[in-house]
């Protein structure tokens, strides 16, 4: 077999599987992922780290892997931090829930700003706050949003 068949019939195998992998993410089912907590996990000189625990529930008959877990928190309408997953990689069981940790660091530098809006919005008797992140799945076919939105309303 001549090298141009050669090279022609790896290119078609490629493709083939290729083919194959993407029509079986379309089968597999994004996993459903909601904020629980927010934890202090401590302060430095530089900023407080929290922790974001994450409940992720798998409704697919197959394990999966997620990685690139990221997000970003906001206080207030104000850019506070972003957050990365603890572990590069979680495996979620077929049909069964996780909590899945993210740390975030938070500069002192951008609480002033943070501080000011929060102080204006608590006048309105909440400040509001919002955390926006993805993950992915299936070897990064498959991209999953999350978002969790809410208010700490002022104690009276």
């Amino acid at each position: 077999m001549s090298r141009i068949v050669r090279s022609i019939l790896h290119f078609i195998a490629a493709f083939m599987l290729g083919m194959g992998i993407v029509a079986c993410s379309s089968v597999v089912k994004a996993p459903q992922v909601e904020v629980t907590e927010v934890r202090l996990a401590g302060i430095d000189r530089e900023a407080v780290q929290l922790t974001v625990l994450l409940k992720v529930t798998n409704p697919n008959s197959v394990d999966i892997t997620l990685s690139d877990l990221r997000a970003q928190l906001f206080i207030a309408g104000q850019g506070l931090a972003n957050a990365e997953s603890i572990s590069d990689k979680t495996n979620l069981m077929a049909r069964a829930t996780a909590t899945v940790p993210l740390r975030v660091f938070v500069a002192f530098k951008t609480l002033p700003e943070a501080i000011k809006q929060s102080l204006i919005a608590a006048g309105d008797g909440a400040v509001p706050y919002q955390i926006r992140g993805s993950a992915t799945a299936a070897n990064g076919l498959l991209h999953i949003p999350f978002e969790k939105s809410g208010a700490i309303a002022r104690r009276r």
